[in-house]
């Protein structure tokens, strides 16, 4: 039985999104293995080591380094290659690529492929960095794809939507492809903590966004909505200087910055409404947080949107602004617990472990 190698490159990196998916599902399926079973390989100054009690931790210390690479290409030259030597079976939890022949690995979502333009102003300068930030993007992932397609004997990703995108426009074959999606129950281990940024946020008395510049996210909807809503709009994430000055200009829009989890967790909890009017998504874990915690979400009426949160949101067009969001949340929408039930990372990672039980023989 081959020796399970798991790719610990997230350990190094912020916990949000795919690192998040990763860390999660790692420190679950740590139960179902027997000690000596699994190998979790971290890079130098991996900082975010989740504590294991089967699963053990391979150090660059452990492998004899003295020197290590960053980035991309660490799965490909140092990982791949310690995994290679050892005839293991590699298993990837995030997008990152390393050529291993006997891979279970993840695409989480195609985004990175769209072509969604930014609805900003931007110097030459800028738009110059941007098109080039993205031209490189997009031809990075589509190598990452390539090398997933001739090693991988099974992929995963996050939603039958992804599974329809990936097998639509590459050559992965629907039966070798596994859907486990993300879970909630995080939220929970984060301490909830109200910082008083602004004395302006008042419980149920603000609509919520987590912004990044990614066009996708359509942060230029919710600048329509808070031009036609009385109520305060509260903006959490990092944007550049010239989209934050004009935020400033608007008279019911808070925008915080980057904030801490605590501080996160504290206005999921209490706002009036979680906004999401992506374009795309693979899942979304934000609206599944909202939920966890209690709070309302409002998303795109798109497909990945129906498939995983079904009437348990409230959905509205998201190339359509300046609708009334009040009128939105009035509408009747089911328990959140159905939504909650079927989607966890326990019920992920023991999917997980299946998987990777079954290729390993």
């Amino acid at each position: 039985m081959k020796t399970v190698y798991i790719n610990g490159y997230f350990t190094k990196e912020r916990i949000y999104g795919v690192p998040r998916y990763a860390m999660e599902i790692v420190k679950r399926i740590d139960q179902y293995f027997k000690p000596g079973e699994a190998i979790l390989v971290v890079p130098r100054n991996a900082n975010k080591v989740p504590r294991l009690s089967n699963i053990e931790i391979c150090t660059w210390e452990d492998r004899g380094r003295k020197r290590e690479v960053s980035g991309p290409i660490w799965g490909l030259f140092v990982y791949g290659s310690y995994v290679r030597k050892r005839k293991g079976l590699n298993v990837n939890l995030t997008n990152r690529a390393e050529w291993v022949q006997d891979s279970i690995t993840t695409i989480h979502d195609t985004i990175l492929l769209q072509n969604y333009k930014y609805p900003f102003h931007f110097s030459f300068k800028e738009r110059i960095k941007v098109k080039f930030g993205q031209f490189i993007d997009k031809i990075w992932y589509k190598s990452k794809i390539f090398i997933k397609e001739c090693t991988a004997q099974k992929l995963v990703t996050v939603s039958e939507f992804s599974k329809a995108e990936l097998c639509g426009n590459f050559h992965f074959k629907s039966k070798n492809v596994a859907v486990i999606g993300n879970g909630w129950e995080h939220i929970n281990n984060i301490e909830e903590r109200d910082e008083q940024a602004d004395s302006r946020i008042i419980e149920k008395n603000y609509f919520f966004f987590i912004a990044k510049l990614n066009p996708h996210k359509n942060l230029q909807w919710v600048l329509e909505e808070a031009e036609i809503m009385k109520e305060y709009f509260v903006i959490a994430g990092r944007l550049p200087d010239n989209i934050v000055d004009g935020l400033k200009e608007k008279k019911n829009i808070i925008y915080l910055g980057h904030i801490s989890d605590s501080y996160m967790k504290y206005l999921l909890k209490n706002c009036k409404a979680l906004l999401y009017p992506s374009y795309i998504e693979g899942f979304g874990i934000p609206p599944l947080e909202a939920l966890a915690l209690g709070s309302k979400a409002i998303v795109s009426d798109i497909p990945v949107m129906h498939e995983i949160y079904a009437d348990s949101v409230y959905y509205i067009d998201a190339d359509r602004g300046n609708i009334d969001l009040n009128e939105v949340l009035s509408m009747r929408i089911d328990s959140a617990e159905k939504i909650l039930s079927v989607y966890s990372w326990e019920k992920a990672a023991k999917q997980w472990f299946d998987l990777i039980d079954s290729a390993r023989e």
